[in-house]
């Protein structure tokens, strides 16, 4: 990997964390895919797709994400992942370093009998670390969410299709361009329940790319979800761990 990334370096330009604020939309696709055949027959795909558009008042940001998997042993086929997740958020600045913001996100995930998960939050955001090469910011507010499932589950003490609650929304992001060819990028999101039914959740993503050309990366991801009261015989903790390649957009 240090080799690759010494020579895509000599060829390459310094990249800048910093999206120009300019009203263009920027982004990147990742695909990931991976299949054996023999004893096991296994294949999972990966998709993941940001766009963010920046002007010098605001940020819009879009993106989702999906993620399938199966596998067939002795002629009998699983389905070992099947969910996506959509999400959009824009903050409008109101100081240098102060952003309000609105955030919106649907998830599903079949195997966990989640038909869709929506949520809706706002708050403030502030600019701790804003640089040439990293951006931090942070954000707080208040959220609410309601889960739809395709059979009865039980939560907080009570059996149900729908669930709704209130909560706080705690988040954390970050841009690090490490060196000119290779970066990282990370998202931490909690959401307390503090209304409804008593579920809480957490989300963490966090990408590693190293640049081959203009416009091409190798990406290493990380994905992990936590539901502190999942399904019945549903673990509480999904992890997604993937490797592909990146297509920038709007370069």
């Amino acid at each position: 990997m240090s080799a690759l990334t010494a020579a895509a370096a000599l060829a390459l330009p310094a990249l800048a964390a910093e999206v120009p604020a300019d009203g263009q939309w920027r982004g990147n696709v990742t695909a990931a895919v991976s299949a054996t055949a023999g004893n096991t027959d296994t294949t999972a795909v990966l998709v993941k797709a940001d766009g963010v558009r920046l002007t010098r008042d605001d940020k819009t940001s879009l993106g989702g994400t999906v993620n399938y998997a199966r596998s067939t042993v002795d002629e009998v086929r699983q389905t070992t992942a099947n969910k996506f997740g959509l999400y959009g958020q824009y903050d409008h600045d109101l100081a240098p370093r102060l952003v309000v913001f609105g955030r919106l996100t649907a998830d599903r995930d079949d195997l966990n009998d989640l038909s869709l998960r929506a949520a809706v939050s706002s708050g403030l955001g502030w600019k701790l670390v804003r640089n040439d090469t990293t951006q931090f910011t942070l954000y707080g507010g208040l959220g609410y969410t309601r889960d739809r499932y395709a059979k009865p589950q039980m939560q907080d003490g009570r059996s149900g299709t729908r669930f709704e609650r209130s909560s706080l929304m705690l988040a954390e992001e970050s841009s690090h361009q490490l060196t000119p060819t290779v970066r990282v990028k990370q998202r931490l999101e909690l959401n307390p329940a503090i209304g409804g039914d008593r579920s809480n959740l957490l989300k963490f993503s966090a990408d590693l790319g190293v640049a081959l050309n203009s416009t091409m990366s190798l990406s290493v991801g990380l994905q992990l979800s936590h539901d502190s009261q999942p399904p019945v015989g549903m673990k509480r903790t999904d992890r997604s761990l993937f490797t592909g390649l990146e297509i920038k957009f709007g370069v």
